[in-house]
């Protein structure tokens, strides 16, 4: 969706009055996210346990690709390496374009916060 390398704004939440950030870094790509990691499913588990997962919410019918597709996409997610050397995942934060990011503070108060272990 977004050009690898491009610079973005990683926010964890917001209120009216305020932004609370992790930060401005740069977008890697969509990388498979490390064991531990927050997920839709829970905590990333190993890629085999991942698609094990998958195949028991899918239904009798799914064939291994579409299995294989959707552990794919649960295991992989948006990187951004924050300007301070940390990493944080597109399924931990709403993230975009440093410009997109900017527009959307407006005039709110920006209070920058750690990204959780």
């Amino acid at each position: 969706m977004y050009k690898v390398g491009i610079r973005v704004g990683a926010m964890s939440h917001a209120n009216e009055h305020t932004v609370y950030m992790f930060g401005w870094g740069v977008y890697e790509g969509d990388k498979q996210r490390p064991v531990g990691s927050p997920g839709i499913l829970g905590p990333v588990e190993s890629p085999e346990a991942t698609k094990e997962k998958v195949r028991n919410i899918l239904t009798e019918g799914a064939s291994e690709k579409m299995i294989e597709d959707a552990t794919e996409a649960l295991l992989n997610n948006p990187c951004i390496k924050l300007d301070n050397g940390k990493l944080v995942w597109g399924a931990q934060c709403w993230w975009g374009p440093e410009e997109q990011i900017n527009k959307s503070i407006g005039t709110r108060k920006v209070v920058f916060i750690d990204v959780p272990s």
